[in-house]
């Protein structure tokens, strides 16, 4: 998760006029709708993929976070927190998909690494039953993952609220 860019009241102010006028939105993108440079060419999607999949740009010559420009273009200031995409993708940069969060918040709303054999929180017991934590808190002893898991998503809603990823079934909720 990238800090928001801090710019003085001024800078901002400018920055939002500058994006407003040389970019079109939709659908969570911008778009050129005025020439800035000799590369630029009218109607391309602005910036481009950096190789942790969020999209960047450059307006004049400082990079910017597409979905940080796209919270200032709809609320016409930068939020005074990070900001967390609500379902996970971070090429989802629609308005409705953002909101502030802090790095506290985003992290309850992380996604699991890939590479385990079980659900995040969930562990084989040598007893053969599986075991949720949270937080290195036990939470009990079950004899089913799902069991298991339904504990563990417990944990995490309570902890983290609205920011909670919950997984069921290991798939996404």
């Amino acid at each position: 998760m990238d800090q928001i860019r801090k710019l003085s009241p001024r800078e901002e102010a400018e920055l939002l006029q500058g994006i407003r006028e040389y970019f079109s939105y939709s659908d969570g993108a911008f778009f050129w709708k005025k020439r800035k440079g000799p590369k630029t060419q009218i109607g391309k999607e602005v910036g481009s993929s950096r190789p942790d999949g969020y999209r960047q740009t450059y307006f004049n010559q400082k990079p910017y976070l597409v979905h940080h420009l796209v919270w200032l273009f709809h609320k016409g200031a930068f939020p005074e927190k990070n900001l967390d995409h609500r379902d996970r993708d971070i090429t989802n940069n629609r308005i409705e998909n953002l909101r502030p969060a802090d790095q506290w918040q985003n992290r309850g709303n992380s996604e699991p690494r890939v590479d385990r054999p079980l659900p995040m929180g969930v562990y084989l017991s040598e007893s053969g039953k599986y075991k949720s934590s949270f937080r290195n808190k036990h939470l009990g002893t079950f004899e089913t993952i799902e069991d298991a898991l339904v504990s563990y998503g417990a944990a995490r809603k309570e902890y983290y609220g609205d920011f909670a990823f919950v997984q069921h079934n290991q798939e996404i909720v």
